[in-house]
């Protein structure tokens, strides 16, 4: 058994140098280097360096991103500038005091929308968008399923409030609200499609794409925009199970200089603030100001 191995080994080396010398230079050099890696991975003093140095480098990609680890590049704005005055309903999940769907009201007054917000400032998102008969708004939050969570609301900052537990601030205060899902609410309305959805949930951002995957799935939502941050780790979350879920949307990036193809494959999850936009195919074009090459 041993003389079959070893005639086994020498044949696959033989075929790889036979394969050519550029393929065995570049495997021999792969082995080096895996050797290299082998060793250092057993000093603790390497250990520790190599732990230093690739948090200190993560930062560098999370500034790629974002000015600022606590606020993303406004997207807002400059997209609704272009898909505004075309949006018939929408959806504002974590609406907050209803800034967002105010900017997108001055663009197309006549719009249909749900705000959903689970805090108590829901009332002031009813203040500001009373003006606005078509715009329902819905104490409750958004995720995978229906039914109760604990959302943990700050006094001090509305936009620090979250379903995420051990991402609340320290003055937060737990209690039980609803949770509906965008699928189940789109059902409750009647609406077959929806122009845009806007997910701002600290965190709880996937949660919310996936209560929408029935509508994501029929492709029945033009626009996706959610909010990507450093609660996400917290979570458990991810960019490329949103990604996956997202499959047959093309996902931007907002920058300061417009909108960039994600590129997932290259910087993967960095876990600082930062706006995403999903688009389907036949949304894309009035975006064109906005869209940059890829990153």
């Amino acid at each position: 058994m041993g003389g079959l191995r070893e005639d086994t080994l020498k044949a696959g080396a033989e075929k790889a140098w036979r394969h050519g010398s550029e393929d065995y230079v570049e495997t021999t050099a792969s082995a080096l280097l895996h050797r290299l890696y082998r060793r250092l991975g057993r000093h603790r003093f390497a250990i520790r360096a190599a732990s230093l140095v690739r948090n200190q480098l993560d930062a560098v990609i999370r500034y790629h991103f974002s000015d600022s680890f606590y606020q993303a590049e406004r997207i807002d704005d400059r997209v609704l500038e272009l898909v505004g005055p075309l949006v018939t309903t929408f959806m504002d999940v974590g609406g907050n005091v209803g800034g967002w769907s105010v900017a997108l009201l001055r663009h197309r007054p006549s719009a249909r929308g749900l705000l959903v917000e689970p805090g108590t400032i829901s009332r002031e998102a009813k203040a500001a968008l009373a003006g606005f008969p078509g715009v329902m708004v819905l104490e409750a939050a958004a995720g995978e399923r229906e039914g109760t969570a604990s959302f943990f609301e700050s006094a001090k900052a509305s936009q620090g409030s979250t379903l995420v537990e051990g991402a609340h601030l320290e003055d937060s205060i737990a209690r039980s609200v609803p949770i509906v899902t965008v699928d189940g609410e789109l059902a409750r309305l009647g609406w077959n499609e929806l122009d845009i959805l806007k997910i701002d949930a600290e965190g709880f951002d996937l949660d919310v794409l996936r209560g929408a995957g029935g509508a994501i799935g029929r492709r029945s939502i033009r626009w996706i925009q959610f909010e990507y941050n450093t609660h996400w780790r917290i979570r458990g979350s991810t960019l490329l199970a949103a990604a996956r879920l997202l499959k047959g949307y093309e996902l931007f990036v907002s920058l300061s200089d417009g909108l960039h193809h994600a590129n997932l494959a290259r910087y993967g999850d960095y876990f600082a603030y930062s706006n995403y936009l999903a688009v389907r195919s036949d949304a894309l074009s009035v975006l064109s100001p906005l869209i940059r090459a890829p990153l």
